[in-house]
């Protein structure tokens, strides 16, 4: 049985989706909010909507409500107790969802047949000396060949945490970041980790490494993104083998990896950044603001897509087998642009 909500909860003005992922045939968009829902569409019912089916902002609600009936695919709830789904991502056999102090995997078979199935699940540590719950903030995959499948978890204890996907123990315990850990990065090329926290650093990691922690950089001690109003914290990173990008209380840029400096500074200029993503040879940036910009690496504005929260939590994107790109954030309405990711092609509601 669903956890009843109350009428307050249930409010789509109170809804926050911090975190989305696709399936792993790329057919499936999974959205999670912050009461414990993750809602399941489809991605070719999405893209097959004319274009007179577009819901703007300014579209009554219950129009964007209704907008999702054709693309929904099913729904479930992570955990009873209603906890925010802080983040999601995906292997070839799992859904991976992380929230407060704990991760569980949910069958891919089982959702396709819309009876969600989980099938495991792993505790995390809380934090040291205390009764409080660790948050996984952020998850990236390591899937080296190298490796069974490792799961990096961006902890709320400070901490960098690695799983083995199959055992489902701990491989190592990143320790550095004296703040919340809010993002992580994993790059396939190099087998580097890159973390983002509150502590105002960015640390990089080599996992091969006894001593791991290969670099720090701290983007507030540069003058040209230090915004000493905004405060220092990273709440970003993106990691590939050439560049960094990074961002939060200081402007977000992208960082050279060999000679460990800033190229230009990324928009925008004013505001916090929550999310980035390097994608081929352009940046995503997200962040408090009903904006989302796309740079190229030099830092020349590409494009800027109006969104409908006034907060942006998750950016992802796919370039096959449906070329596709959402962003969701402090508000039940996911956008979607597709083909053209310079462009909002259609609004779509989460079911409340």
């Amino acid at each position: 049985m669903s956890p009843a909500l109350s009428s307050v909860e249930m409010v789509a003005e109170y809804t926050s989706l911090f975190a989305q992922c696709f399936s792993p045939d790329g057919q499936l968009l999974a959205v999670g909010n912050h009461l414990g829902k993750i809602v399941i569409y489809s991605l070719e019912q999405i893209v097959q909507r004319s274009r007179g089916e577009v819901v703007t902002d300014e579209t009554p609600t219950q129009a964007a409500q209704l907008s999702s009936t054709s693309s929904y695919f099913c729904q479930f709830w992570a955990k009873e107790t209603k906890k925010p789904i802080l983040s999601l991502i995906s292997n070839p056999d799992h859904l991976i969802i992380g929230t407060q102090g704990e991760i569980s995997g949910w069958t891919w078979a089982g959702i396709r047949k819309k009876s969600p199935k989980q099938a495991w699940s792993l505790p995390l540590p809380r934090q040291p000396g205390t009764a409080i719950e660790t948050d996984a903030n952020y998850l990236a995959l390591n899937s080296s060949p190298q490796t069974a499948g490792h799961l990096i978890v961006a902890g709320g204890d400070h901490h960098v945490h690695v799983y083995d996907l199959e055992t489902r123990l701990s491989v190592m315990d990143l320790r550095g970041h004296s703040n919340y850990v809010h993002s992580v990065s994993h790059c396939p090329q190099s087998n580097m980790i890159a973390s983002a926290s509150e502590d105002g650093s960015v640390r990089l990691w080599d996992v091969r490494r006894k001593n791991s922690n290969t670099s720090t950089l701290v983007p507030s001690d540069k003058e040209p993104l230090c915004r000493p109003s905004l405060g220092k914290w990273m709440g970003a990173v993106s990691l590939n083998s050439d560049w960094l990008a990074c961002g939060g209380g200081p402007r977000a840029a992208v960082w050279h990896l060999r000679t460990m400096s800033p190229n230009e500074a990324l928009p925008p200029d004013e505001n916090g950044v929550h999310e980035i993503k390097i994608q081929g040879d352009r940046v995503l940036i997200g962040g408090q603001m009903n904006m989302l910009y796309q740079a190229n690496l030099s830092g020349e504005v590409q494009s800027v897509v109006p969104v409908s929260s006034s907060c942006i939590y998750s950016i992802i994107c796919q370039e096959a087998p449906i070329r596709i790109l959402t962003c969701s954030g402090s508000s039940s309405k996911i956008d979607v642009c597709a083909p053209n990711f310079s462009y909002k092609d259609q609004t779509i509601a989460f079911p409340i």
